[in-house]
């Protein structure tokens, strides 16, 4: 869910190294991007032009690359981010962080948040964040360019997974007199 998401993401704040932990959290989720594809972030990837914010994601899978949409209150969350960091170059990596040290924050963000119970990884967030991306947009195709998928068939997974979650809520509505 959207709401424990958000809820990772406060308490990755309030952490040793908070405000990047949590900005790449926000990247994960918001953008819908794969672990190994945020890591590789640098600074020259973080890009603005004809009034759209993006992320040039050099090397996604299979070794693609493609252009991923940001919305601009996480485009300056991440430029705050690099400004007090002191990543200034355009080869400065966004993130001086291993696949583990990511997985170890979700982790203890999970512990924090009493959401340890749950199965929680880092593709969760790539997950979420691409349900709910449809779910504002409501198109498929676009979904499909932004995650990078060659194929339809993988983006309507998320389709899927949508109708599922709309019906339930709406099936839970139905009163029943006795």
């Amino acid at each position: 869910l959207e709401s424990e998401i958000y809820a990772l993401t406060d308490s990755a704040r309030s952490m040793r190294d908070g405000l990047r932990n949590e900005t790449l959290l926000l990247i994960l989720f918001q953008c819908a991007l794969r672990v190994s594809e945020c890591l590789d972030l640098k600074l020259r990837d973080k890009q603005f032009k004809e009034g759209s914010h993006f992320l040039v994601i050099e090397n996604g899978k299979g070794g693609k690359p493609r252009l991923c949409g940001v919305p601009e209150s996480l485009y300056l969350r991440i430029g705050n981010y690099c400004s007090e960091a002191g990543i200034t170059q355009p080869e400065d990596k966004l993130f001086n962080i291993s696949r583990v040290g990511v997985w170890q924050i979700i982790q203890l963000c999970a512990k924090k948040t009493g959401l340890d119970y749950k199965r929680i990884y880092c593709h969760l967030f790539r997950h979420s964040g691409a349900i709910a991306r449809l779910r504002r947009s409501g198109n498929i195709g676009t979904l499909r360019v932004h995650l990078g998928h060659s194929d339809t068939k993988m983006s309507l997974r998320y389709l899927s997974t949508v109708q599922q979650i709309e019906a339930v809520a709406v099936e839970s509505r139905v009163q029943f007199d006795r």
